[in-house]
């Protein structure tokens, strides 16, 4: 565990020898990019790459290409603006980027995962949903956009997350929802809604959403 050793960077080549490495840890320093070169050694083995409270700002593409089984990637506190480059990561449960100043998520398509466990995206600057993402990325359990700026929802945004069981949109501007916001979600058990600017509920918003218990 190399996490809270005030690293600023780490030279190309450091864990070359490491072929075997099944988790890093490199939390909580001062680590400000990210090259494929920075992590180069471990490969298939990698199941946990975790890089939470750094100041990091860019991910070069391909950083991540190498890590076909990797399971969890934490970049949450942090200082990224986009999503990066998720290509190779074909298995992956849960990506964590809570917490950096990301507006566009539009690369979460990248990863090529069918099937995503976890995707909490809050505490962001995102804006605007784009219509496709979830349409290419199921995920199962819960999505996190809570304390971002969205104002709107594309219609059918989620119909390819059949499975999801939580959605929380707390904390955006949120000017209108309808029963198109919410087609597909036929698992969903919770859904958060407070602090937006809704002004009106049609009467057949959540009729695609028949397992909802928390409101």
């Amino acid at each position: 565990d190399l996490s809270r050793c005030h690293l600023e960077n780490i030279e190309n080549g450091t864990f070359h020898a490491m072929k075997n490495l099944a988790k890093l840890y490199l939390s909580w320093n001062m680590l400000s990019h990210i090259t494929p070169e920075t992590l180069e050694g471990p490969a298939d083995r990698l199941s946990f790459l975790i890089l939470n409270g750094n100041y990091i700002r860019t991910v070069a593409d391909g950083t991540f290409s190498r890590f076909t089984y990797l399971r969890r990637l934490d970049i949450q506190f942090n200082l990224l603006t986009s999503v990066p480059d998720l290509s190779g990561l074909s298995f992956v449960q849960l990506l964590r980027f809570e917490h950096n100043h990301i507006k566009n998520i539009t690369r979460l398509v990248t990863s090529g995962t069918k099937l995503l466990w976890y995707l909490p995206l809050a505490d962001n600057q995102i804006d605007y949903l784009p219509a496709s993402v979830f349409q290419y990325l199921s995920v199962i359990n819960y999505i996190d956009l809570s304390y971002n700026k969205l104002q709107s929802i594309p219609d059918k945004a989620f119909s390819a997350c059949g499975k999801l069981k939580e959605l929380y949109l707390e904390y955006n501007e949120i000017t209108q929802i309808s029963r198109h916001t919410f087609t597909g979600l036929v698992n969903l058990r919770i859904l958060t809604f407070i602090k937006n600017k809704l002004t009106f509920i049609s009467n057949d918003t959540f009729v695609e959403t028949p397992q909802l218990q928390v409101l």
